[in-house]
């Protein structure tokens, strides 16, 4: 992991100051506004399995699974330190899937930078179809501090070699 770049004129004291400030100013924002009850728990797990993944399709974390289509919206939660995250559930086609796979998320702004990026070992399960296997919500903590509300950005999903891409559209709760 790459250390972030200090603020020019800052020393690391002063942004360690500021940052503790922002998180607290968070938590205070969370606790009168209502803070979420539970945030969905990702399923991780390490026997990763060789997937001969062919098609991947990213879906909404709280409904069943719905695909994100072209006018997709995701709901910002913030946990009990302020910090800002997506959920989203993966869904996999292929002829070798094992119930561990390596999923990497990354949400690129329409500015090309990026706001979020993971590379996770969770648990797929399969589908009534038994055609397909999907995750439990996978969580994607947001860089930086919001607010998000109405921002588009494009998120890159990939499981071994198939990979897709997906607009969203950021919305606050």
């Amino acid at each position: 992991m790459e250390a972030p770049e200090r603020l020019p004129g800052t020393s690391l004291a002063e942004q360690l100051h500021m940052l503790r400030t922002s998180l607290a100013l968070a938590a205070m924002l969370c606790l009168a506004s209502g803070c979420p009850e539970q945030l969905p728990q990702q399923d991780l797990c390490s026997a990763v399995g060789e997937a001969q993944v062919s098609r991947i399709e990213v879906g909404d974390a709280y409904e069943g699974f719905m695909p994100l289509g072209p006018e997709s919206f995701t709901e910002v939660q913030y946990g009990a330190q302020g910090g800002a995250m997506l959920f989203f559930k993966v869904r996999a086609f292929g002829t070798q899937m094992p119930t561990c796979m390596t999923v990497q998320l990354r949400l690129t702004s329409d500015e090309g930078e990026t706001m979020a990026n993971t590379e996770v070992a969770v648990n797929f399960y399969e589908d009534q179809s038994g055609m397909s296997r999907t995750s439990r919500p996978l969580q994607l903590t947001l860089y930086g501090i919001g607010p998000f509300d109405g921002q588009t950005a494009t998120l890159h999903t990939q499981i071994g070699s198939a990979a897709m891409d997906a607009e969203v559209t950021i919305r606050e709760p």
